[in-house]
């Protein structure tokens, strides 16, 4: 974590035809029978929502899409805080709750 930027870092390359450019609605699973037990117990809605439900996630509280940097063996998303030391509106199950976050850009 950073001040104005988060990285998130997932070993491995991207599977199938999933590429950077396309990994919002391309969907392809490594471990698909994990992915259909977390299904059928519903950890998760549906297959592939994870990308895009993140994307719509900071879209609605004025964020752009995550940066993709790919390697052989290594994915990262970088996400950036375009609202250093705003207020943040966070969404939680039951409702919008304020946080209040102050974060100085260096």
């Amino acid at each position: 974590m950073f001040d104005d930027h988060i990285v998130v870092e997932s070993p491995g390359k991207l599977p199938g035809l999933v590429r950077a450019d396309n990994i919002r609605f391309t969907h392809f699973s490594r471990t698909p029978k994990i992915a259909e037990f977390l299904k059928n117990y519903k950890f998760v809605k549906e297959f592939g929502e994870g990308v895009n439900r993140m994307c719509n996630e900071l879209e609605q509280v004025g964020l752009n899409n995550p940066v993709y940097h790919t390697n052989a063996f290594m994915l990262q998303a970088v996400i950036y805080n375009l609202k250093v030391g705003e207020t943040i509106v966070e969404k939680n199950a039951d409702s919008l709750e304020k946080v209040d976050v102050v974060v100085i850009s260096r």
